[in-house]
C-alpha cells in the first residue's frame, strides 16, 4: 500500500533532509573494552537475521545508548530539571550515533536508530542552533520504512510515529527559522494516504488534524459561559480574595507538582530556578476529563467550584474524556483542567498541541503582567489579571514571560464549539 507513497516522497526528503554526513562523517572513536549491553542496546547489536556490525560502528551505537541512559539518570536525580550534566550527556548521546548513521544499515536497525536520534534531539531542540538537526532526522523517520506504516488517523491510533515525527519536524524547522523546508516537511506530510496530517498550513501542525472545523487563533472568551463565571467571581472582592488565598496555600504546602517531559519545549529562567522545589514550571491537576481529583479540589474548592455546574459534574463546556480508554479521545490528554504555575523569566518554545479537536481557556488568577501569549504569530496578553484568553492550541502557540512573579493560571481544556 505504501511502496508508492514512499518512492513519490524520496524526492522530498532529499530537499528537505541535507544529509548530516558532513558534520559527522568522521571516524567513530576506538571501542573501549566493555559495554553494558541489555534490552534495546542487545536487540540492536543481536538484530536476527541482519549481518553484524562492523566493531567501530557497533561501539558508537553502544556509546551512544549508554550517554543517553546517563542523560536520563541525571534527568531523574534532579527531579526532572534539565541540568548541564544532563544536557551534556544527550549531547554526547547524539554525537556517538550520529558516528553510526553515516552507515548503511538494515532496515530494521535503521529504525531503531532514528527513533534514538529523534528521542534524544527532542531534548536537543530547546537549543535553537540545534532545532533544524532534530527536524532533519524527524524527516529521517518519517519516510524510513516501518514508521510510514505507523500513523494515526484519530488520538487513540495505537502507532503514531509518521504524525509525531512529521509535526515534529515541523515545529523544529520552524523554531530554527528555516520556513522553506517546513513548508516542504508540510507537502510531505499531505502525500500519507491515510494518516491525519493533511495540514492546510505550516503553522497549524498538531499530531492529528481534522480538516474542515473552524480553525482560529483566538477565540472570543466572553463566549464562554464558563468564563463568564469565573470572571464574575473574580469581580467580586470577597470570593477574589478566596481564589488568591487559594493559590498562596498551594504554594505554601508544595502542592504544586513540576511538570516533567525531557522534551518539553520550555526553557526557564536558569537551570537554579527549574532545579528548585517543583521547578520554573509547575501543576495541580483537578480533572482528567472522566472525574475530579477530590483530594486536589479540597486544595483550592473555590476555584473548582467554578468548574463545576449545580450537580457537581463538570461544566457543559469542558472537554470529556470517552469512558472507553481505548476510544478516541479530543481531549488529547488526561489533565482538562489544572492551576498552572510559570516563574517569571520562563519561556514556553513554539510548539503544537496534539488535536484540533479542542479549545484552551487559561484564566489569569495572578502575575500576568508581562506575560506575552503568541498563537499562531498573533501575540497577546491576558488583559490583566482576571482576564482570559481561549485559543486553539492545535496552532503553533508560545509564552514570554518578562514580569516579576510567578504566573498562577486556571488551564481548561474546552469542547471544539464545533463538535459541542
Amino acid at each position: 500500500m505504501f511502496a508508492a507513497w514512499r518512492f513519490l516522497c524520496l524526492g522530498a526528503c532529499v530537499q528537505v533532509f541535507f544529509a548530516s554526513a558532513s558534520t559527522s562523517a568522521r571516524r567513530p572513536a576506538p571501542a573501549p573494552k566493555s559495554f553494558p549491553a541489555d534490552g534495546e542496546t542487545r536487540r540492536f547489536v543481536e538484530m536476527p537475521g541482519a549481518p553484524r556490525l562492523p566493531e567501530a560502528y557497533e561501539a558508537s551505537w553502544m556509546r551512544g545508548c549508554e550517554q543517553h541512559k546517563a542523560f536520563v539518570a541525571a534527568f531523574d536525580a534532579s527531579g526532572g530539571a534539565l541540568t548541564e550534566a544532563a544536557w551534556d550527556h544527550a549531547c554526547r548521546a547524539a554525537d556517538a550515533l550520529e558516528e553510526l548513521a553515516v552507515y548503511k544499515l538494515d532496515p530494521a536497525r535503521q529504525l531503531m536508530l532514528y527513533a534514538k536520534l529523534v528521542e534524544v534531539y527532542g531534548t536537543l531542540s530547546r537549543d535553537a542552533d540545534r532545532a533544524a538537526k532534530a527536524a532533519q532526522w524527524c524527516v529521517q523517520q518519517a519516510v524510513s520504512p516501518g514508521c510510514a506504516d505507523a500513523y494515526a488517523i484519530d488520538e487513540a491510533s495505537p502507532k503514531d510515529a509518521f504524525n509525531t515525527a512529521v509535526s515534529s519536524a515541523i515545529t523544529y524547522y520552524r523554531r530554527a527559522g528555516d520556513a522553506a523546508r517546513a513548508e516542504a516537511t508540510r507537502a510531505l506530510a499531505n502525500k500519507h494516504p491515510l494518516a491525519a496530517t493533511r495540514y492546510d498550513r505550516v503553522d497549524q501542525t498538531p499530531k492529528v488534524y481534522f480538516p474542515g472545523l473552524t480553525a482560529r487563533r483566538f477565540w472570543d472568551p466572553d463566549a464562554f459561559d464558563v468564563v463568564r463565571r469565573l470572571k464574575r467571581a473574580y469581580a467580586d472582592p470577597a470570593t477574589r480574595a478566596r481564589m488568591l488565598a487559594e493559590v498562596d496555600g498551594l504554594a505554601a504546602r508544595g502542592a504544586l507538582a513540576r511538570l516533567v517531559s525531557p522534551s518539553a519545549p520550555f526553557r526557564p529562567p536558569s537551570a537554579a530556578a527549574d532545579a528548585a522545589g517543583a521547578g520554573a514550571w509547575s501543576e495541580l491537576p483537578l480533572y482528567d476529563g472522566r472525574r475530579f481529583d477530590e483530594a486536589h479540589c479540597a486544595l483550592c474548592p473555590t476555584l473548582a467550584s467554578l468548574l463545576r455546574g449545580p450537580d457537581g459534574a463538570a461544566a457543559a463546556e469542558l472537554g470529556v474524556a470517552p469512558a472507553d480508554p481505548a476510544a478516541p479521545n479530543p481531549c488529547g490528554t488526561d489533565v482538562v483542567a489544572c492551576v498552572l504555575r510559570l516563574a517569571p523569566g520562563s519561556r514556553i518554545l513554539p510548539h503544537c498541541g496534539v488535536t484540533n479537536r479542542r479549545l484552551i481557556l487559561q484564566f489569569a488568577l495572578r502575575g500576568s503582567d508581562g506575560v506575552t501569549f503568541t498563537v499562531g504569530g498573533d501575540a497577546r496578553g491576558y488583559g490583566g489579571d482576571g482576564g482570559a484568553i481561549v485559543f486553539d492550541d492545535s496552532f503553533e502557540h508560545a509564552v514570554a514571560h518578562d514580569g516579576d512573579e510567578d504566573r498562577y493560571v486556571l488551564f481548561a481544556i474546552l469542547k471544539h464549539p464545533d463538535l459541542a
